[in-house]
């Protein structure tokens, strides 16, 4: 199994090599960035996922270079393959914008809950005209609404750059600052603060976890049943797996009701620190603000420029 600091590399030189060869004053100013942000600044602290740093590096990369984020007017070649895993199954591929493939994503995962199959199978059914297409498919975009140019956050493709993300048109909006201090009489998340807690959190809070935290369990730090309060600062996004060790008491956890940071005690009297990773998330949401600024300048720039020529 590769370490985790490979594991970290490789994410990193791979996004990287979307700039080119001639790039070195943008890398230099991303290099930076990437330091402050893999910096620890707690004791124990665990270092971001590969997908969170991937995350934070395409979101780096589009403030340099919008052309690296915006989506190609004309569709490219060969977007759709057939092709053989073995003598008995084959496997379909197909690309698409980002926006129209985390529609059909929506489609077919909630096509495949409301059969109970597999999204594979419900894919399959879909297309033979065996099952009817969810009616209701809504796409999550965080974005801040007092920061002027402010880049976009929108769940299983990670940031994106203005322009790209005034084309994801939302006929509603939601007011995430009051879910994060509202509270619930219900067991149950209810929508708007589930929103929040996975905007906050990015993954599952389990030091190390990759999996999103739209796929994971909003888990009550104090139970529910002991007068723990449905409310973020008392849920956490949990994969089952890692829910079930917690809940096994294997692991307990303490979180920061007001940041989300979670420090996790374990049973050989290790600890750990984990800081929240999602675009809400304090960090995440200061260096919004640094980047809305930066593209107003760069832009102000452009403009004057161009008035001169």
């Amino acid at each position: 199994m590769p370490s985790t600091t490979a594991t970290n590399s490789a994410a990193i030189d791979a996004t990287l090599c979307k700039l080119g060869n001639d790039a070195t004053e943008a890398l230099e100013r991303i290099d930076a960035e990437i330091a402050r942000y893999l910096t620890a600044s707690r004791p124990c602290q665990h270092l971001p996922s590969a997908r969170a740093i991937r995350n934070k590096i395409n979101a780096l990369i589009a403030q340099e270079d919008e052309s690296l984020s915006t989506q190609d007017s004309t569709e490219p070649e060969d977007t759709y393959h057939v092709f053989a895993l073995s003598s008995t199954r084959s496997c379909l591929s197909a690309e698409y914008d980002s926006a129209t493939a985390l529609i059909l994503d929506e489609h077919i995962r909630q096509t495949a809950e409301n059969l109970d199959v597999s999204p594979a199978e419900a894919l399959a059914r879909l297309i033979k005209g065996e099952a009817a297409g969810a009616a209701n498919v809504k796409l999550h975009v965080y974005r801040a609404s007092d920061v002027h140019n402010a880049p976009a956050f929108v769940k299983a493709a990670g940031w994106i750059y203005p322009d790209v993300a005034d084309q994801y048109c939302a006929t509603s909006t939601r007011d995430i600052d009051a879910a994060a201090t509202a509270t619930s009489k219900s067991y149950s998340t209810p929508a708007h603060i589930g929103a929040f807690v996975e905007g906050r959190d990015g993954t599952c809070r389990w030091p190390g976890c990759s999996r999103q935290a739209h796929q994971c369990q909003k888990d009550h730090r104090i139970d529910f049943a002991a007068g723990g309060p449905t409310a973020a600062s008392n849920l956490a996004s949990l994969c089952q797996h890692h829910h079930n060790i917690k809940t096994d008491g294997r692991a307990f956890c303490i979180m920061d009701p007001f940041t989300g940071d979670i420090v996790w005690l374990f049973e050989n009297g290790r600890w750990e620190y984990d800081e929240a990773t999602g675009p809400l998330a304090p960090k995440a949401k200061n260096w919004v603000q640094s980047v809305g600024q930066a593209i107003t300048r760069r832009r102000d720039n452009a403009h004057d420029d161009a008035k001169k020529d």
